[in-house]
């Protein structure tokens, strides 16, 4: 008998074993995974004679009835549960979701189109700042840093420098 083993009865089959716990754990129950495998089939079963497991439906016609759709994108006709479904596969799925997304990305260039304010010319802006959604600076003004440097220069009055006559 190994150091500190002992000898045990296997839960499944009843055949006496010798088992050496390792660290602080609990000595084995059964004697092979082929045992512990058997065990937990037969309290499987058990369980479900007892209802403690819940029933799953597998008659997934019974909860949800079926839908007749025709395809957005090619036309045909099939059957689904879902009602947001609107494709007919993943395939006609995957051109929807690519027409989708250039028509939103066409609404965001529309959205961020401005007219610079020197030269007048339309301009894509870029991603508005944390500052500027909050309303704290204006950007997108102008459509380059030649126009903006431009804006920036403000003649100097001279009038204001002479001296006034006495």
């Amino acid at each position: 008998m190994p150091k500190g083993g002992i000898n045990l009865t296997c839960w499944q089959c009843a055949r006496p074993f010798q088992a050496v716990r390792n660290g602080r754990g609990r000595y084995p129950r059964f004697c092979s995974d082929e045992c512990h495998a058997a065990r937990k089939a037969d309290q499987n079963k058990r369980y479900c004679r007892e209802g403690r497991y819940k029933q799953r439906r597998r008659d997934w016609e019974l909860r949800r009835p079926k839908i007749h759709r025709d395809c957005v994108v090619c036309g045909t006709q099939f059957s689904t549960s879902n009602r947001r479904t609107k494709c007919c596969g993943r395939v006609c799925g995957e051109k929807l979701a690519q027409s989708v997304n250039s028509i939103r990305h066409a609404k965001s260039i529309a959205d961020r189109t401005r007219y610079c304010e020197i030269c007048a010319r339309p301009f894509v802006m870029h991603r508005r700042s944390g500052r500027s959604r909050r309303g704290e600076v204006r950007e997108g003004r102008f459509c380059s840093r030649k126009c903006m440097a431009a804006a920036m220069r403000v003649p100097v009055q001279l009038s204001l420098f002479r001296k006034l006559p006495r």
